[in-house]
């Protein structure tokens, strides 16, 4: 429960810097913004994909709080981090976000 406390901080966190070093443009701050959700995510996922790959040995209890911490990153609506013109053709050296993307949001 203290990790997801953790991430939960961190995605916080993360969220403010973005928005107070992005403000001017809200297109920026939404990049931001999810950028730093995919990193937090990178980060519960990889232990994973290594213990399925027999790269670090299977530890039940961390398996469990890393896919706690997942539930919890994916129940989050993150819709307003993707906004319209947010793409990597509106912004080609922020992010990698194809404009098809948005065709799968609700």
């Amino acid at each position: 429960m203290k990790m997801v406390w953790n991430i939960c901080l961190i995605a916080v966190g993360i969220s403010a810097a973005a928005s107070s070093f992005a403000a001017k443009d809200p297109n920026v701050s939404a990049i931001k913004a999810r950028q730093g959700e995919m990193a937090i995510r990178a980060l519960n996922v990889g232990p994973l994909f290594a213990m399925a790959k027999g790269k670090i040995a299977y530890d039940a209890k961390q398996a469990q709080t890393l896919i706690g911490n997942l539930k919890l990153l994916l129940d989050l609506d993150t819709s307003q981090h993707w906004p319209p013109g947010s793409d990597n053709k509106s912004y080609p050296n922020k992010t990698a976000a194809l404009p098809a993307i948005l065709d799968y949001l609700p």
